[in-house]
């Protein structure tokens, strides 16, 4: 395994072993609408800021991965109610569009909850 993977898989273990140590009802109790929407603008305005000029987002998994990330990153920013008019996601969805047909089940998966979340009309129903 390349280092890059080692130290992604050990972020994934420690961020989740941390998780299991917060008391769910507290940690909920605390959580006040205008702070989750915050957190939520903040994790928007990041994600746009590392979208590069071809439609792609930066990532150290991109040698991995020629399109999992930059789908990713884009369902993300659909998930949270950006729509195929806001220009990232146009951008994004057309970098995802040209890139060659995938034989990678992750990025496959990925790319085609993209489209079905865009609902940009059936511009992507015969992929």
């Amino acid at each position: 395994m390349n280092a890059l993977l080692v130290r992604a898989v050990w972020l994934v273990v420690v961020v989740g072993m941390s998780v299991a140590f917060v008391t769910p009802s507290r940690a909920a109790d605390d959580l006040k609408p205008e702070a989750v929407l915050k957190s939520i603008e903040l994790g928007k305005r990041s994600l746009i800021s590392k979208q590069l000029p071809n439609g792609s987002f930066d990532s150290p998994l991109n040698g991995l991965y020629a399109t999992g990330p930059s789908a990713l990153a884009t369902l993300a920013l659909l998930n949270i109610g950006m729509t195929a008019q806001d220009q990232p996601i146009q951008k994004a969805l057309e970098f995802l569009r040209s890139q060659r047909p995938l034989t990678k089940t992750y990025e496959a998966g990925l790319q085609l909850m993209v489209f079905a979340a865009a609902k940009d009309g059936n511009r992507d129903r015969a992929r």
